[in-house]
């Protein structure tokens, strides 16, 4: 009973993962749009999609978004790279605010 449970979690997990690497490869062909390209061949498209994938998988979807939007923007003639969108969706992720402990001096 509690294997079946591990491997539930663990498919529904994996399958997370897998839809969420869509909706970034997604993304970025649609950024890449805007930019002239050679017809790849769809298996070059995939392998593309899939280096994105890897670098942007760790960032919240709304600040790949907006990096993508912000991207578009301010850079509208160069093809962006992966790096480049990590670093605005880095920026666009909101910092924890900053706790500044103050201990007493001993008597």
């Amino acid at each position: 009973m509690e294997l079946q449970k591990v491997n539930a979690e663990s498919a529904r997990g994996l399958q997370e993962r897998q839809s969420r690497r869509e909706w970034i490869a997604g993304r970025i062909l649609t950024l890449l749009s805007h930019y002239w390209r050679e017809d790849d061949p769809s298996a070059m498209d995939e392998a593309i999609a899939r280096d994105w994938a890897d670098i942007l998988e760790g960032m919240p979807q709304d600040a790949i978004a907006k990096a993508c939007r912000r991207y578009l923007t301010d850079e509208p003639r160069r093809k962006p790279t992966p790096g480049a969108i990590l670093a605005l969706a880095r920026s666009a992720v909101p910092q924890p605010p900053r706790v500044v402990v103050a201990y007493a001096a001993p008597p």
